[in-house]
Order: structure tokens, then sequence, then C-alpha cells
């Protein structure tokens, strides 16, 4: 029977639905079609979401009509009414679910019925907006499970086969080389961040689409051709990048918005990293437009690292109001078991702007930093904070222990971010052992600083040595 087809595809949440649609007067008001359904809902329970192989019609007549006697033909008009109600259900469902979902619907439901005007109501409804990844590998699949139906009479339809073919292959194209050059982006960070040695198949091919016009109207991929083009500074094009993401957020997945916009966060901090602190202001508005946006949060909450990004850029650019608000506001959003550690830090961090460098030393003896994240980052801020003080016993044993903790991570960082560490160590432990009067000695150690690279800490040095008035 076609209708026990239909109960053994459906799940037990799309029956509870078909519950509500089948109650609702709007569309039913035939009580025993409704308890029809009941009936049937009920045996796919008892057969353990097992296949329904038959149904005793009388058993079902007398459980709808007890007080009845037994009709057939009445209790088969009754299946007929419930099937027409059923599709008139799944063609309600059917426009509802996202275009990507939909053959994956047809071919569950075995909607072939009127199959070709199914596949036009599909192309009718693709998103003019909204066009990811998935809608490209989706839209493939549909032309070519539409000459997969066509297979069976082509003699007929020769020409509409032929359009199919060139279609699959566009959009198919577009699915694949939208992802290799997202893949391609992540292996450039991957071997800065995580010493990842690998290279990626068809790299050749993607570099004659990323340095031609090919592709340049689908927005995804002219994105990415922007990202690679940025990651390898081979122009400066960074405006152009995030005025693109900007401009087409909407195109994407939010999480993919997020990464998009991460990558250009990552890029601002590598430029001040190189001493163009003109990039703070710009990662600030960036920051600005991804908490006006919701570009923040992920399932509900915001990850440490992010948090103290943002701290760290409102403070570089003199907005220490706007990075407290920010503290108290957003802090209730970080994870329950990163709280303590985290809003500690960050005010430590607040606090050592307004140079309250004690009030700093007792926010930072309350945060645990036994891992990488804090490992470091409480350790410099300790360090800055001693420097400041004058508090020369205790932060020469910060910097030896400091210098003990770098040497002995072995993995989960870059060789280059130890050796920025360990280059601000260096300078540090020097400024503290000479006479600040020897202007000789203190420039020597200011000229070998501005050979170090790569340094953390450039901007706060940079301030250390101006204060000497060399």
């Amino acid at each position: 029977m076609k209708i026990l087809e239909y109960y053994n595809y459906f799940s037990f949440v799309e029956l509870n639905k078909l519950t509500l649609f089948l109650e609702s007067p709007y569309f039913n008001n035939e009580g025993a079609v409704t308890q029809l359904h009941l009936c049937l809902y009920h045996l796919k329970q008892d057969t353990k979401n097992n296949p329904i192989r038959e149904v005793n019609f009388e058993v079902i007549f007398k459980k709808i009509l007890p007080n009845k006697e037994y009709n057939e033909n009445y209790l088969r008009v009754l299946f007929t009414k419930l099937i027409k109600l059923l599709e008139r259900f799944l063609e309600i469902e059917y426009n509802e679910i996202p275009f990507n979902k939909k053959i994956e619907t047809m071919n569950r439901f075995n909607l072939k019925k009127n199959y070709e005007g199914h596949i036009q109501k599909v192309l009718e409804q693709q998103p003019q907006d909204f066009k990811d990844d998935f809608y490209y590998l989706s839209t493939s699949l549909l032309y070519h499970d539409y000459n997969s139906y066509l297979n069976h009479s082509l003699g007929d339809h020769i020409e509409q086969y032929r359009k199919n073919i060139i279609a699959f292959n566009e959009n198919f194209d577009i699915f694949f080389i939208y992802n290799k050059l997202r893949s391609l982006c992540n292996l450039i960070n991957d071997k800065k961040i995580l010493n990842l040695n690998y290279e990626l198949s068809y790299k050749e091919e993607l570099l004659k689409i990323i340095y031609s016009e090919k592709y340049d109207d689908i927005i995804p991929i002219k994105v990415y051709k922007l990202l690679y083009k940025m990651l390898n500074e081979e122009e400066d094009i960074y405006d152009d990048y995030v005025h693109n993401v900007i401009e087409n957020s909407k195109k994407f997945q939010y999480d993919e918005v997020v990464v998009l916009l991460t990558f250009a966060q990552n890029y601002c901090i590598k430029q001040i990293n190189a001493s163009k602190f003109e990039y703070f202001d710009k990662m600030f508005e960036l920051i600005k437009y991804r908490i006006e946006h919701e570009f923040v949060l992920s399932q509900g909450e915001m990850q440490p690292r992010l948090f103290k990004t943002i701290v760290n850029t409102a403070l570089r650019v003199k907005e220490s109001d706007w990075a407290y608000n920010f503290i108290k506001e957003y802090s209730k959003y970080l994870p329950a078991s990163e709280y303590d550690k985290a809003f500690n830090f960050n005010m430590a961090f607040y606090m050592f702007e307004m140079n309250k460098y004690s009030k700093t030393i007792e926010l930072l003896s309350k945060v645990e930093y036994d891992d990488l994240f804090y490992g470091f980052n409480v350790r410099l801020l300790l360090l800055k904070s001693y420097y400041e003080l004058d508090e020369v016993e205790p932060l020469d044993h910060l910097l030896a222990s400091f210098k003990i903790f770098v040497n002995r991570k072995k993995s989960g960082i870059s060789e280059n971010y130890k050796k920025a560490h360990l280059n601000v160590l260096l300078i540090v432990k020097r400024l503290i052992s000479v006479n600040p009067r020897d202007k000789k000695k203190v420039q020597n150690i200011k000229n070998k600083f501005l050979t170090l690279k790569p340094i953390a800490e450039m901007g706060w040095l940079t301030e250390k040595f101006n204060e000497f008035k060399l």
C-alpha cells in the first residue's frame, strides 16, 4: 500500500508534526481521518520502527469506529483522504526545508510523481542571495538526479539531458574550487601557526584561477581569492578583503563569516607585530563590527582568546572606558569553566593600562596559568608590571622561570612564537642590568632590540626605549 510507504519513510518527529497538521481544522475537519493516522502511528511504534508490512482492515476499522458495522469501502475512502492530506503536508514541509535538502527529501519520500514538475519548482526556488558551497553541491546533484530520471526515456529528452550535464559540471566545479580555495587558505594558516607541513593537490590549477578574473562573479570564490593574496601579502588588499566579507556576509554561513573575519583580525595582529601600529585602528573597527553584528559568539559563548584580543585592542587605541564596559558586559558570555581566569586576567590588563601596577599583580595572583594561553600572557603582564614598579628581584626570578617555561614547550606553538618571547626576555634582562645613565650601553641594547625579529611586546618595548630619550 502506498500509504505504508509514507509511514515507513517518516520519522516519529515528522509523524508528530503530521498529527498537529491533521488536528488543525484548517487542513482537516474529519476526525476519522485523524484516528486512522493515529492507528498507523501506533502500529509503527509497535513494530519498533521496522517497516510496516501489512495492516488488518477490520481491526483498524473497529479502532476508528467501534460502534459501526465494518465497511471496507468507507475505510478505503478514509485511506484515500489520508493520502491526499499526507501529500499536502509533504508539499508544505517540502517548501519550508532548505534548498540543499530538497533533493534528499524528494528521494526519501519517493516523490517521483510529476518529477519534472518538482525539479522545476526546486530550480525556481533557488536562493538569490545566499549561495554557499552546499548550495552549489546540491544544485549539481539535482541536475545529476534529473538526468538519472531522464535516462529511461533519453531519446525524448536529449536536449534537456545535455543542458543538465553542462549545469551539473558548472555547479560542481564551483563547489570544488570553493572548497579547494578555502583549504588552501587554511593550509597557509596551519603552516604558520601549527608548524604543519603538507601540500594541497591541484594547487597549480588553483593559482591560475586566483591570478585571473575567472569566477570573480561567484562571491565566495572572489572572497577566498582575495584572502589568499592577503595572507601572502602580495598586495595591500586588507581593506578590499574586509569590505567584500562585510558586504556579502549574508551570503555565507554564520560560522564561515566568523572564520573570514578572524583571518582579517589575525592579519592585523601580524601587521602590528611588524610595527605597523596603524592596524590597531583597523582591528578596532573590525571588532566593533563583529560585536554589533553578533559575530563574536559561538554557541552562545565567547572564547577567552578573542575576549583578550578585544580588550587589548581597545586599550591600545586608548578606548579604556569602552574596554572596561566591554569586560563588564560581555564577561557573562565566557565559558563557565574559564570565567574567573578570563575576567581577572582582562581586568588586570585594564588596570595595567591605567598604570595601576600593584592592582594588576594582585588580580594576576588569582589566575592559574598552567596552560599555554595564560602561561605566556600572564607572565608577560607580570613582567611588565614588575618592570614598571622597578621590582628588580621578583622580575629577575620571573625572567629565569619564564625562559625555562618557553624552552620546555615542545608542541602546540610555533618556533617563531617561542623566539618572539625569548627575545623579549633577552632585552628586558639587559635593561634591568644596565645603568640608565649610561646612554651608550642603553643605545647598544636598543640597537640590538631593533635587529631582533620576531619580538613580542614591540610597542611596549618601543615606549620604554623612548623614555630614555636617547
